[in-house]
């Protein structure tokens, strides 16, 4: 499977730049913080507690496993937490919980499967002013360490599904949270590689096939790509190109410079 990587690479200067070279010369790609993302309703989501068959054994489990929570009192069962409409109070801080830990230790990289796209140029390659790396990863990897984004009318997951993954693997639930976005971000096509640290350098696992070079690039910038990783490119058969179009410049009035 090939996945793309956009990158704005706007001054010499720029640590995007360095990043860059990181991921051609190295093979390792950085993985962030997701709660830096530019999509502000990353972890916005609603639970719907509506009961189902299975819902009364769950908060037995919870209860036993979260005991010592003060909101929990000793003579509760599954039962008088649902009849009672305690669902809710009781699920609460521990969703919220499983959210603040998906902020603070998974990491995060953003590609996607489109290749030379104008609104990924717009949006992450500076309008052209930047990279469009190709890389091929291995379809094995895909559901393991690559995760398709999943794109939803709105971001409701059910209580029972939250719950039993708590008690199964929470990770599960982080996952869903990060790979879980709305329909208007759907033209990204996005893929994303989950890691269990953030901040950290990630080994691809994968080979760059083409790096794509938008037009309107600095010369000197050019110049330092050829300069730096002409070379190493030719030798690993990586294809070096310039993109085949400009950007409106309407569009490139929006960009962050």
């Amino acid at each position: 499977m090939k996945i793309y990587k956009y990158k704005s690479l706007l001054k010499l200067e720029d640590k995007e730049l360095e990043h860059f070279y990181q991921i051609v010369l190295e093979n390792q790609i950085w993985c962030g913080n997701p709660a830096n993302f530019n999509d502000e309703n990353e972890f916005l989501f609603r639970i719907d507690y509506t009961p189902s068959i299975n819902t009364i054994g769950l908060p037995a489990s919870i209860i036993s496993k979260y005991k010592s929570n003060p909101l929990f009192l000793p003579m509760m069962s599954s039962t008088f937490v649902v009849d009672n409409g305690r669902l809710e109070k009781i699920a609460s801080p521990i969703i919220e919980d499983i959210s603040i830990k998906c902020r603070k230790e998974l990491g995060v990289t953003c590609f996607s499967k489109l290749r030379d796209d104008s609104l990924l140029w717009n949006r992450y390659g500076g309008c052209e002013n930047g990279v469009c790396i190709e890389i091929e990863i291995n379809d094995e990897l895909i559901d393991k360490e690559y995760f398709h984004v999943n794109y939803v009318p709105k971001k409701i997951y059910h209580i029972d599904d939250f719950l039993k993954s708590v008690l199964e693997d929470p990770y599960v639930n982080y996952r869903s949270i990060l790979l879980t976005k709305t329909l208007d971000w759907e033209p990204e096509s996005e893929v994303r590689l989950i890691s269990n640290k953030q901040s950290v350098k990630r080994n691809l696992k994968g080979s760059i096939k083409e790096i794509i070079i938008g037009k309107n690039v600095k010369l000197e910038i050019g110049n330092d790509i050829h300069s730096r990783i002409g070379t190493y490119c030719n030798e690993n058969k990586i294809q070096i190109t310039w993109a085949n179009k400009l950007m409106d410049l309407n569009e490139c009035q929006r960009c962050s410079f």
